[in-house]
């Protein structure tokens, strides 16, 4: 059994699905570059707090990954504090078809998200977070970007707790 899964293993890692992958994700080239802005989400404890948001993204690995940094500094107290904190890899799996987005934030979580693209300038993504599933809409037309996060339970009243906008600044 070990020689099959080497053989096959071997097999797959001889090929090239680069083309592939770089077709797909190359989709979102509509974000690339850095973008400033603003946004608010609410707290652990029901309250809302406003960000200046900074995101640079930028293609990895011959184009076939996108490399996402976020960064979003609030102030508490009259002080600046670093409130968000994320990197996020977009990629696209040749096997299954799918596109994914694996992210890492500040405290320490880590999720995999999935990714449906809806046409230029169009995306949404969204994952489980037991009991809740959280999904963010995003939208960028001529270099504004729009992202909207909401939440839900049931699968059918969705709350919003999150919204970004930022423009474009750099390519």
């Amino acid at each position: 059994m070990v020689m099959v899964l080497a053989l096959g293993a071997h097999h797959i890692s001889g090929q090239d699905f680069s083309t592939q992958a770089r077709s797909e994700v190359i989709k979102f080239d509509f974000m690339v570059g850095k973008s400033i802005g603003d946004g608010w989400n609410y707290s652990q404890h029901g309250i809302k707090e406003k960000t200046s948001v900074f995101e640079d993204i930028r293609y990895d690995l011959d184009s076939t990954t996108s490399f996402i940094v976020g960064e979003g500094m609030s102030v508490k107290n009259g002080e600046k504090i670093k409130s968000h904190d994320a990197l996020g890899v977009l990629s696209y799996d040749v096997f299954q078809n799918k596109f994914k987005m694996n992210s890492w934030i500040h405290n320490g979580m880590f999720t995999t998200a999935n990714v449906e693209y809806k046409g230029e300038g169009n995306f949404v993504w969204w994952f489980k977070a037991e009991p809740m599933t959280m999904r963010s809409t995003v939208i960028v037309i001529y270099g504004k970007w729009q992202e909207i996060g909401k939440m839900t339970s049931d699968d059918r009243t969705w709350r919003q707790f999150f919204e970004m906008n930022l423009l474009r600044v750099l390519d």
